[in-house]
């Protein structure tokens, strides 16, 4: 769909459907928006054996949709430029016994997202799928929205899964990452995902993308790794691209040279978690008139040869 410049085209009530009989005839039909085109009341269901998102977003795509409902056992909306927005839609993922996914909600490289009123639920997976997965320069914001990473019996999953290095804006919206069913050291217990790099030794509690920092408040977690390991938190006020150094085993998300060591520590040990220990961090008051400055924390564990990387925690002071 890509309606002449100056133009928009407006969808009501159209199901946009792939042809269930197997095998099918041709691949399935991709929704594919370049221009100006809003969707209202519409549904798009994809079931097919080809691994086909619903709907593809780009160009120069400035794309609305109201009450929209989306159903995949692929990825239900992919953006790689242009400007799209939902209110009250429904992302649904789904898994199939021939094996498509894992699916997630919204897959976005590129453009401007807003969200307000959605559901976004990502598809069961043994790799724990994100809600939400965004790479390049993609923006989101979200409002009044629910997000849930997809339920894994193995990996835990984030609800959104944010390698840019654009913070998510979100206001009175519920993000749930997911745990899985079986215990890796440190277990996949407590509000923050695991880290999922080859050691998979550092966790962190109370930083989960649904915890932000907020202005007259303090922010605290714990970090958690083998016990009696040097562990530490690094500061810093903006988000970088993942990037590679000697010091650290996974990709760090902030500057070196530009950031600070704001604690430092040993884990302690765990009744609970036999062999694993916690490390609590918490900030000052977060003092006005730090209301939308981008503040990240960093979780750092020695394993006796370079640090472990763990998710960071933090956003936009709000």
């Amino acid at each position: 769909m890509n309606p002449p410049a100056g133009q928009r085209a407006t969808i009501v009530n159209l199901t946009f459907a792939t042809n269930t009989a197997y095998p099918p005839a041709e691949p399935p039909v991709t929704v594919v928006v370049t221009g100006n085109v809003v969707f209202s009341n519409c549904r798009f269901r994809n079931f097919s054996d080809y691994g086909s998102t619903a709907v593809v977003c780009n160009g120069n795509a400035d794309v609305q949709f109201d009450r929209c409902r989306f159903e995949s056992p692929w990825n239900c909306v992919s953006v790689g430029a242009g400007r799209v927005a939902a209110t009250d839609c429904q992302f649904l993922c789904y898994s199939v016994l021939w094996g498509a996914g894992p699916a997630s909600g919204l897959v976005a490289t590129g453009g401007e997202i807003t969200l307000s009123c959605c559901n976004v639920q990502a598809a069961p997976s043994q790799a724990g799928t994100p809600a939400v997965q965004l790479t390049g320069s993609a923006r989101l914001t979200i409002a009044d929205s629910t997000l849930t990473a997809g339920t894994s019996q193995s990996m835990a999953g984030p609800g959104v899964l944010n390698n840019t290095v654009n913070p998510v804006l979100h206001a009175r919206t519920t993000i749930v990452p997911t745990t899985g069913m079986i215990s890796y050291n440190p277990p996949l217990y407590g509000p923050g995902p695991l880290f999922s790099g080859p050691d998979q030794q550092v966790m962190i509690v109370g930083g989960t993308a649904a915890t932000r920092p907020t202005e007259g408040a303090s922010f605290s977690g714990s970090v958690i790794g083998p016990e009696n390991s040097l562990a530490g938190v690094v500061l810093s006020f903006a988000r970088t691209n993942a990037t590679v150094v000697p010091f650290a085993a996974q990709p760090i998300h902030f500057d070196p040279a530009t950031a600070v060591v704001f604690d430092v520590g040993f884990t302690g040990t765990s009744a609970t978690w036999p062999g694993s220990g916690t490390f609590s961090w918490q900030t000052v008051v977060l003092l006005p008139p730090i209301f939308g400055v981008e503040f990240w924390l960093h979780p750092l564990v020695w394993d006796g040869t370079t640090f472990q990387v763990g998710p960071l925690a933090g956003g936009v002071v709000y």
